[in-house]
């Protein structure tokens, strides 16, 4: 469960603490109030790709943080272990997100480094966001394909399919290598040879360059450096009239006043505290300077070097990872082009068998996805049954490709009609916006119950729908928040009633500066908003009577 999320200086809100109860969140606000920033902030954490306009304008970097109850998920406390995140993860996580002004972002788990890709890992445990522009990736074949996988548990086996495929890839590479003319062969011998040489004499590894970076301004600036230095060390303690010096006698003699009876207690302490300080950046700099040394030979070395990685990477990768990674496939190349003897038969024999097995795992495959799909579209058919469809199909359908990929070999597509004696089709081609939003709905439901993640984010998850359907889905979302903490954002009134937990989001403009802020509502708040989604600004009695009688409905309902 989701505890609290902390935001920083990230796009329009300042400062924000959130405290996350169980059950239904519903947040409401004006449009452009900034209800979905919040949900782009929680995205964040779970490792999504950060940029420098999340950063709130004249603020050097914002962050986001937020504490989670992990106690019922041992499946991300081992992933954790196992991936050397946490020792003892305990009942408590804690993951944090800064981003600079620069673009440049850090990540940490429990306060300890990670990276995004770990976060968003992590997030897999955690978190099932549907946000504003998921319809249209419902439309995306590959994503329908997943959905399905993930329903089905065949992940796994999807997993084994793919490194069947690579493998098989692999040797016909390999034997269309070995087919080239004996001129071409000993050509890129000599090629792949010479690149793999000059990347192994380099003996790069990964964090060299940044290492580098980092290292040269101070070498560049030692001579400079050394001489502030001691100009510094002259002011502080070595020169007439040194601060230290200057500051011990003016503390004797508040001590002295002290002693005859003065009232400057706090005076003193406060002396006693500068000399303190005093005295260790002397130390600090002494320390610094004792280090400093002017090393031309190594700082000679280090821009060699730094022009020897420059002149790989305008040759071989972007980066030092890039630039490793290519001399290891040439190596592999290399290896395969100069062995000594390819037997043809041998090989033949090695790629018959790997497409034998690459094609029974993707019959299993497409067995199991068909076993699923039924269970599946069973599912979602009465989950939009639930959401007042009552006359909704929904099916999968199967086609072969000629060939295997890394997914297997089906191409898969969702099938939906809304009506009675109408032809199920595509469901790009079929959903109106208001259905899709049920079909959204109907799929994570079923989704949610297969994969057992703990907290669902629906980001107006009411588009093109109205306030009787509105009343449907806030049913469902009701339903799903007696086993899951779910929160959503919502521009229907007829939602927002559903609320456990109620929060308004407001922009305020104050000297200039506009700001995002939230507020928990009581319940006679809760009327006072809900009466505003009514009926707009102007809040009369009849609103705030319908706006009653919705919220006392929808508790009524989730008895």
């Amino acid at each position: 469960m989701l505890l609290t999320l902390h935001i920083k200086n990230y796009a329009l809100i300042e400062e924000l603490t959130l405290e996350f109860g169980p059950g239904l969140i519903i947040g409401t606000g004006e449009t452009g109030a900034g209800k979905s920033i919040i949900i782009d902030a929680l995205g964040l954490i779970l490792g999504e790709r950060a940029s420098a306009q999340a950063v709130r304008t004249g603020a050097s970097r914002c962050s986001v943080s937020a504490a989670f109850d992990i106690s019922s998920l041992p499946a991300l406390e081992s992933f954790l272990r196992e991936s050397g995140l946490a020792e003892d993860p305990g009942s408590e996580l804690i993951l944090r997100r800064e981003v600079d002004a620069g673009g440049k972002s850090r990540a940490f788990v429990n306060d300890l480094p990670a990276s995004a890709a770990a976060l968003s890992s992590i997030g897999a445990f955690l978190i099932d966001i549907h946000g504003q522009h998921d319809h249209h990736r419902l439309f995306e074949p590959a994503a329908q394909r997943h959905l399905l996988d993930n329903f089905a548990n065949t992940e796994p086996l999807v997993i084994r399919v793919s490194r069947a495929h690579t493998l098989w890839k692999q040797l016909v590479e390999q034997k269309n290598t070995a087919a080239i003319s004996a001129e071409e062969k000993q050509r890129l011998i000599d090629i792949y040879g010479f690149q793999v040489k000059e990347i192994d004499d380099a003996k790069l590894s990964p964090e060299e360059e940044e290492e580098i970076e980092q290292a040269l301004p101070q070498l560049k600036n030692a001579e400079k450096l050394g001489e502030l230095s001691a100009a510094a060390l002259a002011v502080l303690c070595n020169g007439d009239g040194a601060a230290l010096e200057h500051i011990g006698k003016a503390q004797r003699l508040l001590e002295t006043v002290q002693g005859l009876g003065g009232q400057i207690a706090d005076s003193v302490e406060l002396i006693k505290s500068a000399y303190c300080q005093l005295d260790e950046t002397a130390r600090n700099m002494e320390h610094f300077a004792n280090k400093l040394t002017a090393d031309p030979a190594q700082l000679n070395a280090l821009l060699e070097r730094q022009v020897l990685i420059h002149k790989l990477k305008k040759k071989y990768g972007a980066t030092v990872a890039e630039v490793i990674a290519f001399g290891k496939t040439r190596a592999e190349q290399w290896e395969a082009l100069t062995a000594s003897e390819h037997n043809a038969q041998e090989l033949d024999k090695k790629i018959d068998d790997a497409r034998a097995d690459l094609d029974t795992l993707c019959d299993k495959l497409t067995a199991e996805r068909k076993t699923a799909s039924a269970k599946m579209a069973a599912a979602i058919t009465r989950e939009l049954t639930d959401l007042g469809m009552k006359k909704a199909r929904f099916s999968l359908q199967f086609d072969r490709r000629t060939e295997p990929g890394i997914d297997g070999q089906d191409d898969i597509e969702f099938l939906f009609s809304a009506n009675a004696g109408e032809q199920t089709g595509p469901l790009k081609d079929i959903a109106s916006g208001g259905e899709m939003s049920r079909v959204m709905l109907a799929v994570k439901t079923v989704l949610t119950k297969a994969d057992g993640v703990p907290i669902l984010v629906f980001d107006e998850i009411d588009a093109g729908i109205g306030g009787p359907t509105g009343q449907i889905v806030g049913t469902k979302l009701a339903e799903l928040a007696r086993h899951h903490q779910v929160l959503c954002i919502t521009h229907l009134p007829q939602i927002a009633a559903f609320a456990g937990e109620h929060w308004s989001v407001a922009k305020h403009t104050d000297a200039g500066r506009t700001t995002t802020a939230v507020s928990v509502l009581d319940k006679p708040g809760r009327v006072e908003e809900i009466a505003r989604m009514l009926s707009g600004h102007g809040i009369t009695p009849v609103a705030k009577k319908h706006a009653a009688e919705l919220i006392d409905a929808a508790q009524l309902s989730r008895q």
